[in-house]
């Protein structure tokens, strides 16, 4: 019994290190203020885990920032488990949070100048629901069965340290006729000197065979959960709006363009290794200025999104909105995101294709850059306790 609870607390002090996954996977969308403006090369995204600041820039005129407020507390605290909106059970079991990303939400802001007429915007976003698809709580879940291996390695190290200390004192031990079972639990003090040296010797052994599968055991599961993480969920819902006003000439010129609300349901239908592949649905109200009429409308938009992650750092995508009231219209675009740099948060993105006739110019033609920056808080609060 003394020797069982002896080995409780030791393994419950190992295996309380904290581990870390990699807040660099975290895309970044494309900020409501510019897509009220429609400057974007996508209106439709999915919402990962916001960043505490994430900069847009799209042909050098488009430019955004955007902030999220529950990263900027200096006294928040939120680590570990909690971060990827998962909370623990009994039995080391993990349940997720659908509606953690709520908390989460972020404003932005952004200046786009075309034709010579400077448009100013705000917009807001936030995460509704979350839902994780069942094999990705499995993975995120299977920390239970990381543990039960650890135990299964410190018996497997045990019969490996075992064997070699045979093979090294074999000719001692027979011919002493030592029991190797005995001298490993009795106290230092009661062995011989040839005795203690052969159970230091496998105490050796035995801790750098642990480490070893220990170090082992863990990446493993560190690997399965990052990447169940950063899987798009089964299924999620987004919300977005925004109010843009713009000028011609003067600031005291300044007058309403649009401003509007809209939702996006996003499902990921296939993941398998780098390849994903992901259905988004958009629905939009605008109380828009900026027509060609140049008469106030009531503006609903209504389409979709298909975008294929091809490997870890390439997506292409392409996405189609009709205009469903208001000027008989739609946006049809094609899209591409490259994550430039495999350590750091930083996306080449592009679109071609056709925008609204309301923007002015309605083909869109954009290369950009979008960055996001974690904050302290947020570096701190990826670590968690195994």
């Amino acid at each position: 019994m003394r020797k069982a609870i002896l080995f409780i607390v030791i393994m419950t002090g190992t295996f309380g290190n904290a581990q870390k996954i990699d807040l660099d996977q975290l895309e970044v969308p494309t900020t409501p203020a510019i897509t009220i403006l429609d400057a974007g090369e996508t209106n439709i995204e999915s919402l990962t885990t916001t960043n505490a600041f994430s900069i847009n820039n799209f042909n050098i005129n488009n430019n955004a920032l955007e902030v999220t407020p529950y990263w900027l507390k200096k006294d928040r605290i939120i680590k570990g488990y909690e971060f990827y909106g998962l909370k623990t059970t009994k039995n080391y079991g993990l349940r997720q949070n659908v509606f953690d990303g709520i908390k989460k939400f972020s404003v932005s802001v952004a200046f786009v100048n075309s034709d010579s007429v400077n448009n100013y915007s705000v917009g807001l976003r936030v995460n509704l629901l979350k839902i994780r698809n069942k094999r990705n709580l499995e993975i995120i879940n299977s920390k239970r069965d990381v543990i039960d291996s650890i135990v299964k390695n410190d018996i497997d190290s045990h019969n490996e340290a075992v064997k070699q200390v045979l093979q090294k004192y074999r000719e001692e031990i027979s011919k002493k006729k030592i029991n190797l079972g005995d001298i490993i639990f009795k106290p230092d003090n009661e062995l011989t000197g040839l005795e203690l040296e052969i159970k230091k010797e496998y105490e050796s052994l035995k801790a750098q065979i642990y480490a070893t599968k220990y170090d082992a055991a863990v990446d493993s599961y560190i690997k399965s959960l990052e990447a169940a993480i950063h899987t798009k969920p089964l299924l999620q819902l987004d919300f977005g709006g925004a109010y843009s006003f713009y000028n011609s000439n003067q600031f005291s010129e300044i007058q309403t363009g649009r401003y509007g609300i809209w939702t996006n349901i996003s499902s990921n239908l296939y993941h398998k290794n780098q390849f994903g592949v992901e259905l988004s649905i958009h629905t939009r109200y605008l109380k828009d200025k900026l027509t060609i009429l140049n008469e106030e409308q009531d503006i609903v938009d209504f389409g979709g999104k298909l975008s294929l992650k091809l490997y870890e750092n390439l997506t292409f995508s392409y996405e189609y909105i009709r205009r469903v009231k208001g000027l008989n219209d739609l946006r049809s675009v094609g899209e591409i995101k490259y994550r430039l740099f495999s350590d750091k948060n930083i996306y080449l993105s592009g679109g071609f294709g056709r925008n609204f006739m309301t923007t002015g110019n309605n083909t869109v033609s954009l290369l950009g850059i979008k960055w996001g920056i974690a904050n302290e808080k947020q570096k701190e609060g990826a670590e968690f306790q195994l």
